[in-house]
């Protein structure tokens, strides 16, 4: 059965705010889920520095991948650098985000 939520106030900095939300991968995601969230990469962190840096990189790539899908017009088109493979290959274009 889930916990069932009741509603409290905690007064935070604006600073801790933007910290927590840094760590959505969702924008529907509660301050509750973002609490437990980071809770649980700092037991992780004590055990596994490694995985634990592996799923804040995780969680990275998943916003920066969620950002381009949403956001199409960030990413931009330029030209590979001129080399014998693409000369050889005209119309060959690398895509980067901004």
């Amino acid at each position: 059965m889930a916990e069932e939520l009741r509603t409290t106030t905690i007064k935070i900095s604006d600073k801790t705010k933007e910290r927590i939300e840094h760590l959505k991968e969702h924008k529907e995601e509660s301050f509750d889920t973002m609490i437990n969230k980071a809770l649980n990469i700092l037991n992780i962190c004590s055990r596994s520095p490694g995985l634990a840096a592996r799923i804040l990189r995780d969680i990275e790539k998943t916003k920066k991948r969620k950002e381009l899908l949403e956001n199409p017009d960030k990413m931009i088109k330029k030209k590979a650098p001129s080399t014998q493979a693409s000369e050889n290959k005209p119309g060959i274009q690398k895509y980067t985000a901004r």
